[in-house]
């Protein structure tokens, strides 16, 4: 059996755009000639912590939120977090945890925050670069092979490489 025309076209788009083009590489590369050149997407995501969010950046109207009962009375069993923190990470919990109890999962997404914000020492997460699709100078290698013993082994590759080089 032949594939349509439009699968044919969405195979052929694909495959036009989804290699890398070693020779335009190795021409970008060539133009920076730095030994501290980092080349590839920069990501930059929420803080880690968002327990003192405002209840605004995740409800609209904020009213809605502030009124609602039994929002209130869950939230109201963390006096560390903020209603807007406790609202994010009950979005979460809906999302990830479908049906458990919904004060049982803020604990627990609130403990695994807390746990990586002090296990990178930051309430905020590094930039980092998104991927695995990374050019780095030979600077950047040779501190990274330095320190290899010192950087954190935990969590996302991408992530980890952040930390190194932002934090």
């Amino acid at each position: 059996m032949k594939p349509s025309a439009s699968l044919r076209a969405a195979s052929l788009i694909q495959s036009r755009f989804s290699y890398l083009h070693i020779p335009k590489l190795l021409l970008a590369i060539e133009g920076q000639a730095s030994p501290s050149l980092a080349m590839g997407f920069v990501m930059e995501t929420m803080p880690v912590d968002s327990s003192q969010a405002s209840v605004c950046d995740f409800c609209k109207p904020c009213e809605k939120c502030l009124q609602d009962e039994e929002l209130n009375s869950i939230c109201s069993q963390f006096p560390g977090m903020s209603l807007g923190g406790c609202i994010m990470v009950l979005q979460q919990c809906h999302l990830f945890n479908e049906g458990e109890d919904g004060a049982e999962c803020v604990q627990k997404k609130f403990n695994e925050i807390m746990r990586v914000s002090q296990y990178f020492g930051s309430m905020a997460a590094p930039r980092w670069f998104l991927g695995m699709g990374w050019v780095f100078g030979r600077r950047i290698v040779d501190y990274i092979w330095r320190n290899v013993e010192n950087l954190k082994k935990r969590g996302a590759a991408d992530v980890q490489l952040g930390h190194a080089l932002f934090a």
